[in-house]
């Protein structure tokens, strides 16, 4: 999968419209792909993807199944393992730090979660892993239920939950 330039990305500058009303922003990229490739053994997944992508952008990977979408993804969120190139976020490089330290999030199309936990621990189980102490865990967990408006929920399962409210807890 090769990236073509896409619009807002010219010269190295990043642009803040499009059109030729378009102003360079001089900022760094939050997000940037540098040649990234990816490889399981001898297939190539995603060879040559380059993308930088401006703080606040929102930005839709489009393509046929089996491209690579996923896979660029999943590399961001330390999931996958580049084989070549280079992932930033704000200028530091992060495609060589272990999955527990990027503070990344992914929600997958299939919502990722524990059939056997609670709905509770479902919200805490990245928390658990970052020693976050046990009373902090249970406000930022009833933080997030209110959120997504879902209090009172911490005891189910996710089968007992709506598709909707299923999402919301991924």
């Amino acid at each position: 999968m090769t990236s073509p330039k896409l619009p807002g990305q010219q010269s190295g500058l990043l642009f803040s419209g499009a059109g030729s009303d378009a102003v360079p922003e001089k900022t760094s990229p939050a997000v940037e792909f540098r040649n990234i490739e990816i490889a399981y053994g001898k297939f190539v997944a995603v060879r040559d993807f380059s993308l930088s992508i401006r703080k606040g952008s929102f930005v839709t990977l489009l393509g046929p199944s089996g491209c690579g979408k996923t896979t660029i993804l999943r590399s961001i969120a330390g999931l996958v393992d580049i084989s070549g190139g280079q992932i930033m976020i704000d200028d530091r490089r992060v495609d060589d730090v272990p999955i527990y330290k990027r503070n990344i999030g992914l929600v997958f199309q299939s919502y990722a979660l524990f059939p056997h936990k609670t709905v509770f621990d479902n919200v805490a189980f990245g928390l658990k892993y970052r020693d976050v102490l046990k009373p902090e865990i249970r406000r930022k967990v009833g933080q997030a239920l209110d959120m997504v408006r879902l209090p009172g929920s911490e005891k189910k399962l996710p089968s007992q939950l709506s598709g909707g409210q299923q999402q919301r807890i991924a």
